[in-house]
Parts: C-alpha cells; structure tokens; sequence
C-alpha cells in the first residue's frame, strides 16, 4: 500500500474563489494543502504522500469517477444529477455547504411556436427529466440538430451564454443555474419556476468505496472536512479562577449548558483551568455576554482561539 494513491479531483475555478464558493480555504483549514490552486498549473498535494490531486472541470468528474479515472471529487449536485440521468452514479459523502446554485425555468417572454416549446440548457438531461415528470412529451437534441418533435418541449444543449439565446428570441425559455438571479436581469430574463437546488460537495465512485483502503482514506477526508464545517461559529475559550470562586463559575456553566460533552478542567492548588467551546453567533447566548458572566463570576486570564476544525465522534 506504500505508492498506492487516491485520486481526487479539484476544480480550479469559481469553487475555490472565497467570495464565490470558498473551496480553497475550506480545503486549508482541514489541512489539505493543494499548490496551484488558482493558476493554470497541474495541483499538488503538499503534504498528504497518499492523495493526488487532478485539476479538471466539475462537469466532467461525475463521468470521469464513474469510468474509474477519479476516485472522489469536489463537485455540484446539478452536474452529479446530470451525469447519474446518463447512467454514471457516484455516492455524495459530504455536503460542503458552499458552492449553492439554483436551476431555474425562465419565464416565457413570448411563444415562437404555440404547439412547441423551445427550451435552451447546459443541463440538458436535468431538462428533459423535468419536463417529462411535467407529462410533457419531449425532444432532446444538440445545437444543429433536427427537430422532429410537432408538440410538447424541444431541449437543446447549449454550450454557454445561454441567457442570451432566450434574449435574442432564439427559444422560449432556457433552464439556467443562478446564485442570485443577477446574470438572468442581465438579459431581462425572470426565472418562473425551481427544477432543482444544489450545493458543492465531496463526491466518490461505488468502486472506490468497495475498496477497503480507498474507503478509509475518504473518510478521512470527509472526517476533517466535516470538522472545519462544524467548527464554524465556535471559539475555544480558555481562562482561571481561583478555587474560592470556583464552585460559582461551575455552576454557571452548568446551567447553561457551556460544556460541549463533559466538564473540561485542570484542577491546580490555588487556581483552576477551564476550556470551553462557545458558539459565537448563538443569539440566546450571546459570546459577549458569556465572556461578562464569567468575569463577573471571578474568571480572569481569558483568551479566545478560533476554531478550525471539531471532530466529536470517534473512528470506530
């Protein structure tokens, strides 16, 4: 097992751009370091010897992990649903919470055809799917191709800029995904219905889950992923008090639950070492007020370290 490696695919565009979908720095706080991510370079991992990163697009994973080229991969709900409408079905093993996009139906602005409904979509398969679940009778073609279908929704692949062919009046409507609509008003387009939500997540092949290795390894990679999610909003707070005031700090916390599983505290002969972990966005327990509480209550020395990753259940 010691050359054996686990391919990971990594996409190197909007996914990890912080204000778009934050990837590289979730990927550095689970302490995965990836070099390149961001330029036109093939990916390294700097410090794991068993992971090898492949750069790529996340249209195309889902298919690649499927034909046994990925292991696992970063990718969309919408292009993992794509691809499992063609037949090439991966597990999600993680959702990472960032990378959210909605597909939507546009509004028809007018018909160029009242029998025929000319429908433009990267998502062609999702497309076809959503409409046939409608009882529509459907047609799906690429861009060039005749149209045969007399009645119902003609789906055709488009290969970007998709607004712009609805705009122009080349269809009449498209299946687009937006984060918040503004590439739509762009092209005086309104979305008029949802087909399908969708968020990044860490996806693997059925193949490399049978392999008992392979299996381990993933989940250790969900492992610290999923602790850098969870830690989100938590500060280790850490702070004395002397023994005399102790027993009041105690049951403060008691009280209110401060503990995350069991009291942790290093009793000393005149002073003692409390640890907590706090949320700082809990509205019924605001941090500010914890921290004045405690003061108040004989708490001193307090200092506050952000969390990166919290991992509260055990391996086995």
């Amino acid at each position: 097992m010691e050359n054996q490696k686990l391919r990971i695919g990594i996409p190197n565009g909007s996914l990890i751009n912080p204000e778009r979908g934050g990837l590289a720095t979730l990927l550095e706080d689970a302490r995965i370091y990836v070099k390149n991510l961001g330029n036109n370079k093939p990916l390294e991992i700097e410090n794991i010897p068993w992971l090898y990163a492949m750069v790529g697009r996340p249209q195309e994973f889902p298919a690649q992990a499927a034909q046994g080229e990925l292991d696992v991969f970063f990718g969309g709900d919408d292009w993992v649903k794509e691809w499992t409408l063609q037949g090439k079905e991966n597990e999600k093993i993680l959702g990472l919470g960032i990378g959210r996009v909605d597909l939507v139906v546009t509004k028809q602005n007018f018909k160029t055809n009242p029998d025929l409904i000319k429908v433009y979509t990267e998502y062609p398969f999702i497309t076809e799917d959503y409409f046939k679940k409608q009882g529509k009778q459907t047609q799906r073609i690429r861009m060039g191709q005749p149209i045969s279908l007399e009645q119902g929704v003609v789906v055709i692949e488009s290969c970007g800029t998709t607004e712009a062919k609805q705009y122009y009046g080349l269809c009449d409507a498209i299946v687009e995904a937006t984060q918040s609509g503004s590439a739509l008003r762009n092209f005086c387009l309104d979305s008029a219905k949802l087909v399908l939500s969708s968020e990044a997540g860490l996806f693997a092949s059925a193949q490399a889950l049978k392999e008992e290795w392979k299996y381990e390894k993933i989940d250790r990679i969900k492992t610290m992923l999923k602790g850098v999610i969870d830690a989100r909003g938590k500060d280790l707070v850490i702070f004395n008090v002397v023994n005399t005031q102790l027993e009041e700090v105690l049951n403060y916390i008691r009280e209110n639950r401060l503990f995350a599983q069991e009291e942790t505290v290093v009793y000393g002969k005149t002073t003692a070492q409390i640890t907590l972990e706090l949320k700082t966005n809990d509205p019924k327990m605001p941090l500010i007020d914890v921290i004045g509480d405690l003061r108040q209550r004989g708490a001193n020395a307090i200092d506050g370290l952000p969390i990166k990753y919290s991992i509260n259940e055990n391996g086995k």
